[in-house]
């Protein structure tokens, strides 16, 4: 029974442990596809909020100035940023030249995954176009849509970008359950950890002893972290103009198997109570055999004596019963004959009553 109950619990075991690790994947791969929802549902919302910047009378007559104010242009970006909720906020010209930004420290040197997209924009007549991209290192999602005075003449662009950092990472640690953490790419010789909802010692031994070169579909895994195990999903983030950056997905399998745990625990405490109560009854069934074959064996030296009066008494209606009447019998009719034995011997000589009781008549 103790093995019975024994492979029972490791088989219950190991199939809550595949179980968890399954449903952990599926919610990390879930996991993948709300941070590409929300990126696109962010960047469509900075488009529609570079269009109606770019839409803006001022911002129009601020271009067609012959002299362009650029400290006005400022302004006026930093008031529609505030207003808007944007981060960054960038003006060019139509040739690619950043005139003025709000938000990010950036240059007109800095500026090169915007005039990229500008490029791309431009060369396909797109009203925007987007991507993520490196702004003074920091992983950023980028958006450029035209700024016309009227279509399709374009006057200039308006750049809208917004961080991929660890504000954004909680927020979809919120709705996935998830650990989340960004890392740069394999051409950086010390991975930098862009943004995590880890602490930095884990979130450091997540971007040194991850796979350095990902497929596109991305891997996963189990992983040590902290001493506690993870399952792990590893995806690549393709960037312009630099080594894809990688997505680290992580949950805890331990907080999985949780509900689990208690289960195996109520099984646990019923194989104990179970194994208990069975020894219990084997016991008790092992005294209710050997207590009376006991005592048969002791009467039996009784009987080997010569004493033939004494009875076992055993109040049983099962085959030990049985056995005791039996012997009963036995010792009754060991008792007559010594019984015949001493009357014929006071009556006839011995040999003759020798004779007599050994013979069939």
């Amino acid at each position: 029974l103790a093995v019975t109950l024994l492979l029972t619990y490791v088989l219950v075991t190991r199939a809550n442990r595949a179980n968890a690790t399954d449903h952990i994947r599926e919610r990390l791969a879930g996991a993948v596809r709300v941070f590409f929802f929300s990126v696109e549902t962010r960047k469509q919302a900075l488009a529609d909020s570079a269009k109606v910047v770019s839409a803006d009378y001022s911002m129009k007559t601020l271009y067609l100035q012959e002299q362009l104010d650029r400290k006005t242009l400022a302004s006026a970006l930093a008031s529609f940023a505030e207003r808007l909720n944007v981060p960054v906020v960038t003006a060019f010209a139509p040739d690619g030249e950043l005139l003025a930004a709000v938000g990010g420290d950036l240059a007109d040197e800095n500026c090169g995954p915007f005039k990229h997209l500008i490029r791309k924009a431009d060369e396909g007549a797109l009203e925007q176009n987007s991507d993520f991209a490196y702004l003074n290192g920091r992983l950023h999602v980028l958006t450029v849509v035209p700024l016309y005075a009227p279509r399709p003449n374009v006057l200039g662009w308006l750049g809208v970008a917004f961080p991929i950092d660890d504000d954004f990472a909680r927020l979809l640690r919120e709705t996935t359950q998830a650990e989340i953490t960004f890392t740069s790419g394999p051409g950086e010789a010390t991975k930098r950890v862009l943004a995590t909802t880890l602490s930095p010692v884990l979130a450091r031994m997540v971007a040194d002893h991850g796979p350095a070169d990902l497929k596109k579909g991305g891997e996963i895994g189990e992983t040590l972290l902290g001493g506690e195990r993870y399952v792990t999903l590893y995806t690549p983030l393709e960037l312009l103009g630099e080594d894809p950056a990688r997505i680290t997905l992580q949950r805890s399998l331990a907080v999985e198997l949780e509900p689990a745990r208690q289960l195996e625990q109520s099984i646990l405490l019923i194989s104990l109570v179970a194994l208990l109560a069975a020894a219990v009854m084997a016991i008790a069934a092992a005294r209710g055999v050997s207590q009376p074959l006991q005592q048969l064996a002791e009467h039996t030296n009784v009987v080997a004596a010569g004493d033939y009066t004494r009875r076992i008494e055993l109040a049983r209606a099962d085959e030990i019963g049985q056995l005791a009447t039996a012997f009963n019998q036995m010792t009754a009719g060991l008792a007559e004959r010594d019984r015949v034995r001493d009357l014929l011997g006071k009556v006839v000589s011995p040999e003759i009553a020798t004779q007599l009781l050994q013979s069939d008549l």
